[in-house]
């Protein structure tokens, strides 16, 4: 598994860097965790069969963080929700799973 990044500081500007690829210019999508957020993520995680703890290293965050989204205390940044729908593509899974939500994709806004 490899780690994401979630910023990077250059030149007194903070940058999104993620599959290792930097890109100052590009407005980031925005993307916003939808209020089930938690539900969304602890489900996807059992499906994926992963641990909070191997979730929260491929994240670059700690397990504590994970648990703390899982269990409702916070939501996840924009960021740190990207970061999430990028883990569950690349793992060929979707984090909505369609029969739990009408939108294969939600979280993601124009």
């Amino acid at each position: 598994m490899r780690s994401l990044t979630f910023g990077r500081q250059t030149s007194g500007q903070t940058s999104i860097l993620v599959s290792g690829r930097h890109d100052a210019d590009a407005a980031p999508k925005k993307i916003v965790p939808p209020p089930d957020a938690s539900r969304m993520i602890r489900a996807w995680r059992h499906r994926s069969g992963l641990t909070q703890e191997a979730l929260a290293h491929t994240l670059g965050v700690t397990f504590s963080t994970v648990s703390r989204w899982e269990n409702g205390h916070v939501r996840p940044s924009s960021l740190a929700w990207k970061a999430l729908v990028q883990v569950a593509a690349e793992r060929g899974t979707l984090l909505v799973d369609e029969r739990d939500s009408p939108s294969p994709v939600a979280g993601l806004t124009r």
